[in-house]
């Protein structure tokens, strides 16, 4: 018989080598589909902690976001309150008034301001204006008054020197 022959019987030596080798790769692939199946859950682990730290991600973005809007929203506000204040100081009006004084701009808060104040004027004949300086509840400073001026306040400078002596 010719050597190869399918008649041939295969030498158990032979088929011993070729079962080990069939087995080795058995073996084998069954150590790497192992392998694969690992890396296929630590990707899906992988890709849900992806996942949910993106969500988290977009969750503290949108808190951010809308912090920064609050902050903003304030600061345009405190910003309006001060300049309302700025105007209605300066136009002579009361403080209690600047929080209805009307207008987005410098311009427009003094316009209306300079409406409101002539009402504010005291119409009475005879009524005082405002006291704006000097200090005239306050202690006399004799050193800085004229002799006029000491003549006009005498008793109230003799009232103060009772009251400190």
């Amino acid at each position: 018989m010719p050597d190869g022959d399918p008649k041939d019987p295969v030498p158990y030596d032979r088929f011993q080598e070729v079962i080990g080798q069939k087995n080795k790769v058995e073996a084998e692939l069954r150590s790497l589909a192992a392998q694969h199946a690992a890396a296929t859950a630590e990707h899906q682990k992988v890709m849900a902690e992806r996942e949910a730290l993106a969500t988290t991600l977009k969750a503290e973005q949108e808190k951010a976001v809308a912090s920064m809007r609050e902050i903003s929203d304030k600061l345009a506000a405190a910003e309006q309150d001060r300049l309302r204040l700025r105007v209605a100081v300066g136009a002579g009006l009361p403080i209690d008034l600047a929080d209805r004084l009307h207008g987005a701009t410098l311009e427009e808060l003094q316009a209306d301001a300079a409406k409101i104040a002539p009402l504010l004027k005291p119409t009475t004949p005879g009524v005082p204006p405002p006291l704006t300086g000097g200090t005239p509840q306050g202690k006399l400073d004799v050193r800085k008054m004229s002799p006029d001026e000491i003549r006009k306040n005498q008793a109230r400078i003799l009232e103060q020197a009772q009251k400190a002596g």
